[in-house]
């Protein structure tokens, strides 16, 4: 008994001293990294005392205009090695120092007007044909931010980090690169975006080798790889500076998509663990183009009653989609407007309204991938599929259904009666009702889900032919045409990664017909919130499975891609002598080619993928009418 004894308390001694070693490891490389991020803090402090020299002796001479753009790119840089905490850990602030070009209002308080500041308003100014002109403006403006530099190096004595964190903020500031950074989208300007993004991966860099020094007999395969990819990544941005001809298709295959599968690798050989939050990117997953990267649970309604029979709820949500009996005519269905050989769109410049009476106002939108929105509708009036499956069936020139009346009605049918049974089962909410009939639509819509277009294919590395046009039509989209500016991949839709909390709206300025004269009449968001600034506002939609949801805008307007790009390549609808005082989008001449139009309309068609989404029931279920069991699937419209 005394040696069983003495041996469990040595085993728990050289337990607590592995664990007060482990400890010790985690606390040495989080309080290296803070320190690491308070020097380049610093390094910010000085960037902005020389920033604000520049601009206040800036003059009428070249080299004073020269002085202050080497100031800005520099003080650009060292924001560039902070970014990735600041957004992870003070998301508000890098709104603030780094945030769009976009005036925001607040939803709840109309009065409440929030002007952009920040570098972004202050490139405007430093690359203008003159600065000098505007330098009251220029030192007004960096009045509004000058200090938040010293504001974040206090705030770094109080952080408090984990290894977990810091792999994680690096993994998501690699999604930020892709979607944002070697876009142009926060250096809309200067386009000093290629060489801003070896500053990101230097800091990156700097943060394995310290973590490496903690563990430095543990994972070295592992860190070796991270290390050699980012100094290639640095070398290849060194020697690819060029904005329009940069090849980012390139740079996130064979770069950025191996950097954050290694940095997911070095975490797992390190036994650090992956937290096992709802996240919209799942870090389980190799980088941001793999399969199933995406969480759609992060966009949903948070019920954990719709996944205890998800697959009964889908197979009942699908035959819901397809039945006109949701309809007060049993003669239109949800497929009416959504058809599936069309990526569930209908076709039409604007859908039919209810009795084939006018239009229902706007183009029936893809429901392709419709789970990853903040905001439905074209409007954004509401935040769910739920509510939007409500909203549609209740609406007069819609379905103009009831569910006071479609329910008596489904309860009729047995084999309804014991689909909604054996797909709520074990639910508190197990009876045909407003709330079963909606959940069981939008989990269906949750599962038609494509992201295995050849686009995909390419960016996970897979056997595919994907041509020299295609590339070079991505890399102009997320380049020189601006589009990856607004439609963000990987979803290509204005819902912003790495975050993606974030839905944009747009005033571009679409016509109410091709001949470009007269604004469309239709005032979009504003209808959703009543605030000016939103009039003509309408949410960016993705632009993946494009090739079969013709016709675009929200109200048809253009029947080809030719026709939208032409529209955004005059510089929108201010270049068609649409004047907007709301306009969001930048009124210049993309002066893109025939050629470039047509590699970018080639890379679009690329993002097609329908695959297993396209099939209809067979049959639906019966009610022993001879009238309701006449109706056709998918409706008579």
């Amino acid at each position: 008994m005394g040696n069983f004894r003495k041996y469990l308390a040595l085993t728990l001694s050289f337990l607590i001293i592995l664990f007060l070693a482990a400890n010790q490891k985690q606390q040495a490389v989080d309080e290296q990294f803070v320190k690491l991020m308070s020097q380049n803090a610093n390094a910010l402090i000085q960037s902005f005392d020389d920033l604000d020299r520049a601009i206040n002796q800036l003059s009428n001479n070249p080299s004073s205009t020269d002085s202050l753009i080497n100031s800005f790119n520099n003080a650009r840089y060292s924001y560039k090695q902070l970014e990735f905490l600041l957004e992870y850990y003070y998301p508000d602030l890098a709104k603030v120092l780094n945030g769009a070009l976009v005036t925001k209002v607040d939803l709840y308080d109309k009065d409440k007007v929030f002007e952009p500041e920040g570098f972004q308003v202050l490139e405007e100014i430093v690359f203008s044909s003159n600065p000098y002109n505007d330098k009251v403006q220029l030192q007004q403006e960096f009045s509004r931010i000058k200090y938040y530099p010293k504001r974040i190096k206090n705030d770094l004595r109080a952080l408090s980090t984990t290894e977990s964190h810091i792999f994680e903020m690096m993994r998501l500031e690699i999604i930020r690169i892709i979607a944002i950074g070697i876009t142009g989208g926060d250096a809309t300007v200067s386009y000093n975006s290629i060489n801003e993004t070896v500053y990101c991966l230097s800091s990156m860099q700097q943060t394995i080798e310290l973590i490496n020094k903690a563990y430095p007999t543990k994972a070295t395969k592992e860190f070796k790889l991270t290390s050699a990819i980012l100094a290639k990544s640095i070398v290849y941005l060194k020697s690819n500076t060029d904005f329009n001809q940069f090849n980012r298709a390139v740079f996130i295959k064979d770069y950025l998509n191996p950097l954050s599968a290694s940095l997911l690798q070095y975490q797992q050989a390190l036994d650090i663990k992956l937290f096992n939050f709802l996240t919209a990117f799942d870090f389980s997953r190799k980088h941001v183009f793999d399969t199933n990267a995406i969480n759609p649970n992060f966009f949903a309604v948070l019920n954990i009653d719709d996944t205890i029979n998800s697959k009964q709820m889908i197979n009942l949500g699908k035959l819901l989609f397809f039945d006109p009996i949701l309809s007060k005519n049993n003669e239109r269905s949800c497929a009416s407007c959504h058809l599936p050989n069309k990526a569930f769109t209908d076709g039409k410049q604007k859908s039919l309204a209810m009795d084939f009476k006018g239009t229902v106002g706007r183009n029936a939108p893809t429901i392709i991938n419709a789970v990853f929105q903040k905001s439905l509708f074209y409007d954004g009036r509401v935040s769910f599929l739920e509510h939007q499956v409500k909203d549609v069936i209740s609406n007069p020139i819609e379905l103009h259904g009831s569910f006071d009346n479609v329910i008596p009605i489904l309860k009729q049918s047995a084999e309804y009666k014991k689909l909604f049974q054996e797909a709520f089962k074990g639910a508190r909410d197990t009876s045909i009702s407003t709330n079963t009939i909606a959940t069981a639509l939008a989990q269906y819509e949750k599962s038609i889900i494509g992201f295995n277009s050849r686009f995909d294919k390419y960016m996970r590395n897979e056997k595919v032919v994907f041509t020299k046009a295609e590339i070079n039509g991505f890399n102009i989209f997320t380049g020189k045409g601006k589009c990856g500016t607004c439609h963000f991949p990987p979803l290509f839709s204005g819902v912003v990664p790495p975050s993606f909390q974030d839905q944009e709206f747009e005033v571009i300025g679409v016509p109410s017909d091709v001949s470009g004269k007269i604004i469309d009449a239709d005032q979009g968001r504003y209808l959703a919130t009543n605030i000016d600034l939103h009039k003509h506002s309408f949410k960016t939609p993705t632009i993946r499975n494009i090739q079969l949801t013709a016709p675009y805008m929200h109200n048809g307007v253009y029947s080809t891609l030719e026709q939208v790009m032409d529209f955004y390549n005059q510089g929108g609808g201010k270049n068609l002598t649409i004047q907007l005082e709301n306009m969001t989008l930048p009124f210049d001449s993309l002066n893109l080619s025939k050629k470039e139009i047509s590699d970018v309309i080639a890379f679009m068609n690329a993002l097609t993928d329908t695959t297993g989404l396209t099939n209809m029931p067979k049959s639906l279920p019966l009610f022993n009418n001879p009238i309701i069991d006449k109706r056709r699937i998918g409706g008579s419209y």
